[in-house]
């Protein structure tokens, strides 16, 4: 009895700590889901609905056509005689595009954002107003710019992943004396840090990285050239 007793005790331990351990897992996963981020269209019942494309992250120096279009709240009729000024502030706070005018082009309001506006990587806000005589409207939203124009966790995971394989590999073969894995590894580097030099690592770009990508080029440049010469004999 004392047996079959110490082993029901033992079961019941083992699946409360399995219980217990996946209940652990859960909590520190939940930090690495991140929300979609926020954009919002405010209007009242009676006004001007500002339909526009819902981005999320613009390339970092990269030109933005933003493209707008404006329908009656309440009947959905579409509008073209309003008024709609842009204002736009990076992510340090500064106040980038002040009230500018959106062109009527057909039935859509047109107004491009030049490069020059996305020169900081982070969290930009933006405001479009749209008037006339009768009603109004207004929307606003965030996105993000990030230097590659992507964003996320998944993202980022996925290019470290990437980087991990190409110098598994091209180690791999250099070191295995393997000179056509070596020679495909290397121009793989060579690639990839070409990549990252115009890119950066998903929403990081600094001297940092910029230094890894040279790193990465130079590595496999160097490996390249030595399995090729290896191959005809050379050395």
């Amino acid at each position: 009895m004392k047996s079959l007793e110490n082993k029901t005790k033992k079961v019941l331990i083992s699946g409360n700590s399995k219980i217990l351990f996946s209940f652990l897992l859960l909590f520190l996963l939940l930090p690495l889901v991140s929300p979609a981020t926020p954009q919002t269209n405010v209007n009242r019942e009676t006004g001007y609905e500002i339909i526009y494309p819902k981005f999320d992250v613009i390339k970092q120096n990269h030109p933005f056509n933003l493209s707008v279009h404006i329908s009656n709240n309440s009947n959905g009729v579409q509008v073209t005689g309003a008024l709609c000024d842009l204002e736009m502030f990076n992510s340090t706070g500064q106040h980038i595009i002040n009230n500018q005018n959106l062109s009527l082009i057909g039935d859509e309001y047109n107004y491009f954002i030049s490069a020059g506006n996305f020169t900081q990587t982070g969290i930009y806000h933006f405001n479009i107003y749209c008037s006339t005589e009768f009603f109004g409207g207004v929307a606003d939203g965030l996105f993000e710019v990030s230097p590659s124009g992507q964003s996320g966790i998944n993202n980022l995971v996925f290019v470290l992943f990437i980087i991990f394989a190409f110098y598994t590999i091209t180690f791999m073969g250099f070191f295995g004396k393997n000179t056509i894995i070596s020679m495909l590894g290397g121009m793989g580097m060579i690639f990839l840090g070409v990549y990252l030099i115009n890119n950066g690592i998903i929403v990081y770009r600094d001297d940092l990285t910029l230094y890894f990508a040279y790193l990465t080029t130079g590595i496999g440049f160097l490996i390249a050239i030595w399995a090729g010469m290896a191959e005809m004999d050379v050395l």
